[in-house]
């Protein structure tokens, strides 16, 4: 059976862009910030904490450019088409 993708909606693509980013941003960031403290000498000359900024930033436009895209995708899937999915049964047994 094949069927099309006509339509992605723009906030659901928008809110699983952000959730998966920010899951992996936050276990990168969490790595950096253990990793620049376990080598400092003293003190960090600068301040580590404002990394734990970045997931959420990152989580903000990822969820931005999931919206535009999804948006894209749908005017463009008007005109040309949208994806084709192939799909069959699973096997029995």
């Amino acid at each position: 059976m094949k069927y099309q993708v006509s339509y992605i909606s723009p906030v659901k693509a928008g809110k699983v862009v952000a959730a998966a980013s920010f899951v992996v941003t936050l276990f990168f960031t969490i790595i950096t910030v253990v990793t620049l403290l376990w080598n400092a000498e003293k003190e960090p000359t600068y301040n580590v904490w404002y990394l734990f900024f970045v997931p959420f930033f990152n989580a903000l436009f990822s969820f931005i450019f999931g919206w535009v895209t999804a948006f894209v995708y749908n005017i463009v899937a008007k005109r040309v088409g949208g994806f084709e999915l192939t799909l069959q049964e699973p096997p029995q047994g």
